[in-house]
């Protein structure tokens, strides 16, 4: 029995997907700006690419994992989300830290919880898990 994604599967799909056109993006414009990066400092060049290249694996692994219904996308999901936004708020309060960016830290705050607890909840609604467990038995019987 083949069981579709719901809508809220769906968007969180594509909200992973805008999450790695991010990190490419991020990637992109570490290495077109790689000079005046490396003038103002060495590590914050690799910094910036390396972390772009992460966030982008990552998304666009558990997007496409979620997308095929594969039983260890929810685990990798999961955990890469967490990951994820540990790693933002630990970059925006210990490496990036100015006036500037403390003026919208509220409206920052409460999207990362937004988006934690909606991630969260759909990889648990019964729907995503029926999606889940029918495509990993379908996989198991049929060996691909």
């Amino acid at each position: 029995m083949k069981t579709s994604r719901s809508f809220a599967l769906q968007l969180l799909i594509y909200g992973l997907l805008a999450s790695a056109l991010f990190g490419f993006l991020r990637l992109q414009q570490s290495i077109a700006y790689w000079q005046r990066l490396a003038q103002l400092d060495a590590w914050q060049a690799i910094y910036r690419a390396v972390s772009g290249a992460v966030c982008a694996a990552l998304s666009l692994s558990a997007a496409l994992s979620l997308w095929r219904g594969l039983v260890w996308s929810v685990p990798l999901t999961r955990w890469g989300v967490l990951g994820l936004f540990a790693w933002y708020w630990l970059e925006r309060l210990l490496l990036w830290r100015s006036e500037v960016s403390q003026v919208n830290q509220p409206f920052c705050a409460a999207l990362s919880v937004i988006c934690l607890l909606y991630t969260l909840s759909v990889l648990g609604i019964k729907d995503a898990r029926l999606h889940f467990s029918d495509r990993g038995a379908n996989h198991e019987r049929t060996g691909n």
